[in-house]
């Protein structure tokens, strides 16, 4: 049945270019005076049979096929919480007018409609700016739409960096796929059913590879004619190590085994990429067979001559003082650049300042801007000197007017993400200096023609070219318009953020219904927060600590944040961080607040405070985010007695659990307790940068986990077949190398999680410690066999012979800072070191002071809970304590629905692993830290063995529905 639906899918597609080319062909014809009646009735009447013939096939075979809808009709596929990038898709708005660009834009479509394994997967569309690439690729994607294709379009956005949009291009074009098949619905469900953290990965690979590729093979895609995905606007990625992972996977250029090509994509895929032709997009791409280019400036001038000449009539058509003639002026002034025709179009238009349609028209083509690199430069020069004319403002007013020209567009590019002129306006508000207090709608509704969001108060501002940000920032071409980006900017962005989350800010802000409840399932949450939060909100809580850090110490931010300190709504940020998702950040951004700090007398407690806050993250941010509620619920209980947080605000909440013992003086060493390996863990390491840990286990595998919240970073590395013993992160963070009981050493490629390459073959037991140098051109291992070998981590070949000596394992390896010399460590009780710059043969001898290592040690067996079960929660009694007037009070709402267990079922309210108690249906009572969930007094315990663990006190604790009135006095 796919099959064919895949074919009528292709013969409509072609039904519709010829319908779509019928009316040029036949107005050119006519020209010619030729009559093509006859050849169109043939072709009509060759598609009319071809269609015909496809409609009895599937026909035949709807009745069999009955059956497998209704198999499917019944199913969950449950695909929220995956990473989208919302914005990033198709813009109508961006499209060409419709019978211009008709020659590319055939060759794109037929591209696209083409079959056969030869054709290219990719289309590489290049050009400088203002040439028309971003329109073409919207007019490419409407149209695909319009057609009912299955497709997806992913933009770039260089004032969307802060977005992170390239953590997201496959997990959103996925999506996207996903919203259009059923098939690759049910397939992408079947991806993350078992795998949550697949959902939110920032590891491109693994998307590309377990969010596409492999959900694609689970049906077939040929039965629904073309698959289109378009990405827009590349070079506006970021930086260049940002695209790097996104070009080897287009350019095909994935080293690592095992892991899909883009050759391999069905041969109906296509690929459309546009960008400028940057170095490294020029470079990543050289040489790539599956890759067609395509260039604008490969498109005849006479034809784009036409193309503007026809979208300068339609723009100003309702002009009636001009005629073809002026018209054909314009648009050879243009120069090929459909950006200028459009400024200048806006221009004319949007005429101010007593000057009529036709002053601003003979404005713009009397101008001689030289060379035409600086045509769209002129043309910025030419729309703000109209904007404010020097020559109508006394030299005060004119200063002041320019000055604030450059306040406002320094606000506008020094935001870490585009905000709607509302917001802008609300922070502004805030800006320390009163001068700075006044309405930009001034300063920005005039320059329509430049900005994004002038005539809607809720649309971001942005330049809508990414030139106009260059000019800006460009002193020599951009004169008294020159935006410096400074770090004043910053401070006063930092202090209206904190003045903003001052104002803004409340408990439960966003109205939560239950504590029993995680925020998933929290019905119309999203929409709360989109209500309750507003964009400078959202920004303030985000992004203040990154324009404090950014900025010069100022003593009246400095108190500021003093304040916030010392406040209730510290805790309220923290509520709106879970809410928003941004609880990482601020996990990353805190210790720069105390860098800020440093060295200034009078905020050694702030800095305190500030380092206390960043533990609390760190210890329940992961809880926050499943269910915010528990912020005061279950965080501010369990916080040390000695901790700023419980210092300054358990008193506020005095409806809450309590800790009757057991409760902690301080912070203690444990943060986050990650499980995920199923055997003993033998070996872990921080990634250079400290945002990753990788682990290796006797389970055999290596895994990777997110250093701030201990969330897995996709799947376990598997290859080896022993115990992994030891692991090292390369110094670029690119690499991970591991050691195994196996005898291998192995180099995993640590943004993919694929290896790089065969097993390092040459040990003769188990290799026992792997080490990088620091420049991460070669690779000590120590082994069993009482050798240490030396690999270079290119080639993966070994450098000399073994290095001989130990009588011993060698336990432990370690080149020095400067990489010339290697130290191991054995079990023959002597610490080696040895001359890694000289040939391997060779070593010295023992160090003088050889180590003598103690074999006695003394181990600690964790102690555990004994734990002794009643049915006391079926007789509504619900305790954590060795005294019964602990027992939690109106427990009848937790306890709706629920019935006795029988035997072999579970009994709710036991600490799970996660640290979780949960009472029947699932129901969130409250959460334990890890660090007190040692001897940890459960419900219904005779004893706990032994003493001293934490036993809870429920008596006052506000709960479900009625959570929020744990704040009540």
């Amino acid at each position: 049945m796919r099959d064919v639906i895949g074919k009528i899918a292709q013969q409509t597609l072609e039904c519709a270019r010829f319908i779509r080319d019928y009316s040029e062909t036949k107005n050119f014809w006519k020209r010619v005076g030729k009559n093509i009646v006859t050849e169109t009735d043939d072709m009509i009447t060759q598609y009319n049979d071809a269609l015909n013939g496809l409609m009895q096939q599937f026909r035949d075979q709807a009745d069999r096929d009955v059956a497998i809808f209704v198999q499917f009709a019944g199913e969950t596929l449950d695909l929220s919480g995956m990473a989208y990038a919302g914005g990033a898709g198709l813009d109508t708005a961006k499209q060409y007018l419709p019978g211009t660009r008709t020659d590319i834009l055939s060759q794109i479509t037929k591209w696209i409609s083409s079959s056969g394994d030869s054709v290219p997967r990719v289309m590489w569309l290049s050009g400088p700016a203002g040439k028309g690439k971003s329109a073409i690729a919207h007019t490419i994607a409407n149209w695909f739409d319009e057609m009912g294709g299955l497709g997806s379009c992913f933009c770039f956005d260089r004032h969307r960096e802060a977005d992170r949009r390239h953590e997201k291009i496959f997990s959103t074009t996925a999506r996207d796929l996903a919203d259009c098949d059923p098939g690759m619905k049910r397939a992408l469900a079947d991806a993350v059913k078992d795998a949550n953290s697949l959902k939110n990965t920032t590891d491109i690979i693994q998307q590309w590879r377990k969010l596409l590729m492999e959900p694609l093979k689970k049906f077939s895609t040929s039965s629904v004619g073309p698959v289109l995905i378009v990405i827009e606007a590349l070079d506006e990625s970021g930086g260049v190590e940002t695209r790097r992972n996104l070009l080897r996977i287009l350019s095909s250029r994935l080293q690592d085994k095992g892991l899909p090509k883009i050759t391999e994509l069905p041969s109906n895929f296509r690929i459309l990429v546009t960008s400028r032709p940057l170095p490294d997009i020029e470079k990543g791409f050289e040489g790539a067979d599956h890759i067609l280019r395509l260039s604008m400036d490969d498109i005849p001038p006479e034809a784009v001559a036409r193309d503007i000449h026809a979208f300068v009539s339609d723009e100003l058509k309702e002009l009636s003082e001009f005629q073809d003639t002026h018209l054909a002026v314009l648009a050879a002034k243009s120069d090929g650049l459909f950006e200028w025709a459009r400024l200048a179009c806006g221009y004319i238009k949007e005429s101010c300042f007593g000057l009529s349609p036709m002053d601003c028209f003979n404005a713009v083509v009397n101008r001689d801007p030289g060379e035409r690199k600086n045509l769209l430069y002129d043309m910025y020069r030419l729309i703000l000197g109209e904007i404010t004319p020097k020559d109508r403002y006394t030299k005060a007013q004119y200063q002041q007017a320019i000055a604030r020209f450059r306040s406002v567009m320094g606000q506008i590019l020094a935001t870490a993400e585009p905000l709607p002129l509302v917001s802008l306006q609300a922070m502004r508000g805030h800006f320390p200096e009163d001068h700075d207090h006044y309405e930009i709608d001034v300063v920005i509704k005039p320059m329509g023609a430049l900005l994004s969001g002038t005539t809607n108060s809720c649309t971001p501002i942005r330049p809508l070219h990414a030139t106009f940000q260059e000019f800006l920032t460009d002193e020599l071409s951009s004169g008294d318009f020159f935006v410096e980006r400074t770090k004043a900017q910053q401070r006063d962005l930092a202090f209206a953020s904190l003045q903003v989350m001052k104002h803004g800010l409340g408990f439960n802000i966003c109205d939560l219904k239950s504590s029993y409840l995680p925020n998933s399932q929290d019905t119309g949450l999203p929409q709360r927060v989109k209500k309750f939060i507003s964009p400078h909100l959202s920004y303030s809580c985000r992004f203040w600590p990154t324009h404090v850090s950014t900025s010069n110490f100022d003593s009246e931010v400095a108190n500021v944040i003093k304040s916030f300190f010392d406040d209730e709504r510290l805790l309220f940020w923290v509520e709106a961080l879970g809410l928003l998702n941004a609880i990482v950040g601020a996990i990353t951004m805190l210790p720069l607040i105390n860098q800020w700090l440093k060295g200034h007398s009078g905020y050694e407690d702030v800095r305190s405070t500030v380092m206390d806050v960043q533990r609390f993250i760190q210890v329940f941010g992961g809880m926050l985010l499943h269910s915010t509620p528990h912020l005061y619920l279950s965080a501010l209980p369990f916080s040390p007695i000695n901790s700023t947080m419980a210092t300054n605000f358990n008193a506020r909440f005095p409806n809450n659990l309590r800790l009757a013992s057991g409760r902690h003086l301080n912070w203690m060493a444990v943060q986050i307790v990650i499980s995920g390996h199923t055997d003993w863990v033998q070996s872990v390491v921080f990634s250079p940068d400290g945002t990753r840990i990788a682990s290796g286990s006797y389970d055999n595998t290596v895994r990777l986990w997110d250093a701030a919240t201990g969330q897995p970073l996709g799947e376990p590395l598997q290859g080896h077949t022993d115990t992994v013993d030891s692991v090292s992160f390369s110094p670029d963070g690119a690499r991970i190398v591991s050691g195994s009981s196996d005898k291998t050493v192995r180099l995993w490629d640590a943004a993919t999680g694929q290896p790089l390459c065969e097993p390092l073959l040459g040990h003769t037991d188990a290799v026992r410690s792997v080490s990088f140098s620091p420049d991460g051109t070669r690779i000590a291992s120590g082994s069993g066999d009482k050798a240490v070998r030396v690999w270079d981590a290119a080639t993966r070949q070994p450098l000399g012979e073994p290095l001989q000596g130990h009588t011993g394992w060698v336990n432990s390896v370690s080149f020095s800072p400067d990489g010339t010399r290697i130290a191991s460590g054995s079990e023959d009780n002597t610490v080696r070191l040895w001359d890694a710059a000289q040939p391997f043969h060779e070593y010295t001898k023992p160090l003088s002071s050889a180590l003598s290592l103690d074999r006695s040690c003394t181990t600690h067996r964790t102690q555990e809970s004994t734990i002794v079960l009643t049915d006391t929660w079926n007789n509504h009694v619900i305790y954590f304590s060795s005294r019964l007037e602990h027992m939690l009070h109106n427990p009848a709402e937790l306890l709706e629905g629920a019935s006795h267990h029988g035997p072999g079922d579970s009994v709710p309210f036991l600490l799970g692993d996660d640290g979780w108690i949960v009472g029947p249906n699932r129901r969130l009572l409250f959460w334990v830290p890890p660090a007190s969930r040692y001897a940890f007094h459960s419900l219904g315990t005779a004893m706990v063995i032994p003493r001293g663990g934490a036993e809870l006190d429920l008596t006052r604790m506000a709960h479900g529905t009625r959570w929020s009135n744990c704040r009540d006095a």
